[in-house]
Order: C-alpha cells, then structure tokens, then sequence
C-alpha cells in the first residue's frame, strides 16, 4: 500500500545512513522550502536515496550535492558529485542489471551492478524517472523525479 510522506524526511534519513560513505566529503543538502507530500512507500524511495548517495560517496573527490526542485506537480531531486563522471554513451546502461562501469570493481568488491536498475524501476512504478547527466562540478548528476502528491495532510 502507498502512504502519503515528506520527502524531507526521508532525504534526511538517507543522509544520515549514507554518512560513513560521506564522510570524507563535503556534502551540501537543500532541502525543499515547504513540506512536499509524496505518494509512495518510503523505504523503497529511500532505497533510491542511499544507492545514488553511495555511489556519489564512492566516486566524489571532494563534493557531493542533494537539491531538490519543485517544478508544480513533480519534485525533482539532484545529487551531484564532483567524480570522473559517467560517459555519454554509458548514461543509458548504468541502468541496465548487471552493469559496471568501473573495471576494477567485481561482485567481491563492489556489488553486482544491480543498484541503478534497482532504483529506476523503483521510480518507474512510482509514476517517475530516474536519469543520469553531467554535473556542473564536472561529475556525475543523477535525477529521480517524482510526482507530488494531491494529498496535503499525512
């Protein structure tokens, strides 16, 4: 069953469970002025939250951003990071099973390849999108959006 939540809550949880793969970094979170409502299951919209936020743990030099961008009837949510990037032509695969972009990673040293595709179908089956692009920092910018719910009141 869906449930009506704030998306900052669980922005915030992520945060907070991601920190050890954070630490290191400087990490800038905006967080939506006004209480945006999303209909959805929390834990697997969280489970978007903390794939993309390792990742951009992993992969950052020294920055990694959250935003989040009220465009009327969906919320946009970036994290961005100052890393090598993914390459364009790779932008599309990152979300396909079993994908690795990163040579040097395998299944004993850095997961199966399963967590972008994961995530994406977790976005799809909430009425959203998740897509890849470059960072103004120069590295990876991950985009889930989101439809906002109707429901004011949780």
């Amino acid at each position: 069953e869906m449930e009506s939540f704030q998306l900052a809550h669980i922005i915030e949880e992520a945060f907070d469970v991601c920190q050890p793969h954070l630490g290191h970094l400087n990490v800038r979170i905006t967080l939506p002025v006004e209480s945006v409502i999303i209909l959805g299951k929390p834990r697997m919209l969280r489970r978007i939250l903390d794939n993309i936020l390792t990742n951009a743990g992993r992969y950052a030099q020294t920055m990694v951003e959250v935003g989040c961008q009220d465009l009327d009837e969906k919320i946009v949510i970036t994290i961005e990071d100052d890393g090598p990037g993914i390459p364009t032509e790779d932008r599309e695969r990152i979300f396909e099973p079993f994908v690795r972009l990163d040579q040097s990673r395998s299944r004993h040293s850095g997961g199966f390849g399963l967590g972008l595709s994961i995530a994406q179908k977790i976005a799809r089956w909430h009425g959203g999108s998740l897509s890849a692009d470059k960072s103004a920092m120069g590295g990876a910018k991950l985009c889930l959006e989101l439809p906002i719910s109707e429901d004011t009141q949780i």
